[in-house]
């Protein structure tokens, strides 16, 4: 399995990837104006990858996320929805901060962190 870290301003992202298998992407920090450029540079990279299989963003770690950031990831969800692909966030439980937000935007396929394993 290949994993690379990449630290963001304000930010750690962290992907894994295994032949054959989803390539999950973990975010942790503040999704915002520092990084959002950088994180749309990350995401592409795997929207564009076609050895990516469906792709996971585990945003568990995530406390913040700018309107910036959700622009990002419905440019990244619909890139990869064009190339034929899947791509899950993963949020954590309850009803607060990013999970509330993704709820009220709509078109994204959440998956709460106790469904993946209890997190």
């Amino acid at each position: 399995m290949a994993v690379f870290v990449r630290a963001l301003p304000g930010l750690v992202v962290r992907q894994a990837a295994e032949p054959g298998a989803a390539t999950v992407v973990t975010v942790e920090g503040e999704i915002d104006l520092r990084n959002c450029d950088d994180l749309a540079l990350v995401l592409a990279q795997v929207a564009d990858d076609p050895a990516a299989g469906p792709v996971v963003v585990d945003l568990t770690a995530v406390c913040f996320l700018a309107a910036c950031g959700l622009r990002c990831l419905a440019q990244v969800r619909e890139k990869i929805e064009q190339n034929g692909g899947r791509i899950s966030l993963v949020v954590g439980p309850g009803p607060g901060g990013v999970r509330r937000l993704l709820d009220l935007v709509g078109g994204f396929d959440l998956v709460g962190c106790a469904e993946v394993g209890g997190r």
